[in-house]
């Protein structure tokens, strides 16, 4: 790759951290709806031109934010897979709030009274594939895909998402260690022992 090349992709991902992060800013000052793209270019200190160029609109911009975010989230997964089971569940639960409180402004928007359902629908689908792997893992002697199974894991998935926003929408009034430990616990009620199997 030339230099040249590594320049314009550097300006490439630096534009789009830029708009992503204006983005950002701009729902936790206004809310989602309310934007318009003019606003989000001169926040980023590009022109609308290049705004274009990147995205077809603030929708699209949009999605890319939540992919990435949903990225961010699912990125060490394969890592937690190698710990203990027990531990495994816990980290993935801290791992998940800390995230979540990274970007607490724009999670609190997209998942509070006027959030966006398509967001949220991507996070409960998340949360569905991470509690499913764990839950498939304890249960390897029973068959998967059981009608038990799928309202185990959307109770546990939704439940999870219901949590996080009410954490939210309360300013994050215990701690993430706090909250994934007493999430741990009610997984722990829900989910069936492989011992007993």
């Amino acid at each position: 790759m030339s230099s040249q090349t590594g320049e314009m992709d550097l300006r490439v991902r630096r534009t789009r951290l830029a708009l992503r992060n204006a983005l950002l800013s701009l729902i936790e000052e206004k809310g989602f709806d309310s934007i318009i793209v003019q606003e989000i270019a001169d926040r980023a200190m590009i022109n609308r031109g290049t705004f274009y160029k990147h995205y077809r609109d603030k929708y699209d911009l949009l999605e890319q934010t939540m992919q990435e975010l949903l990225s961010e989230l699912s990125a060490p997964v394969a890592t937690l897979l190698q710990v203990p089971e027990d531990q495994a569940v816990l980290d993935a639960l801290v791992h998940w709030l800390e995230q979540v409180a990274r970007y607490a402004s724009f999670y609190r928007m997209m998942l509070g009274r006027s959030g966006n359902a398509a967001f949220a629908a991507h996070l409960l689908r998340y949360l569905e594939t991470i509690v499913a792997e764990e839950y498939r893992r304890q249960r390897i002697k029973q068959r998967p895909g059981t009608l038990e199974e799928s309202i185990n894991l959307r109770f546990i998935a939704a439940g999870f998402l219901g949590v996080t926003a009410w954490w939210l929408e309360q300013k994050q009034p215990l701690p993430v260690r706090d909250v994934a430990t007493q999430l741990h616990a009610l997984l722990k009620t829900i989910m069936p022992d492989p011992k007993a199997s």
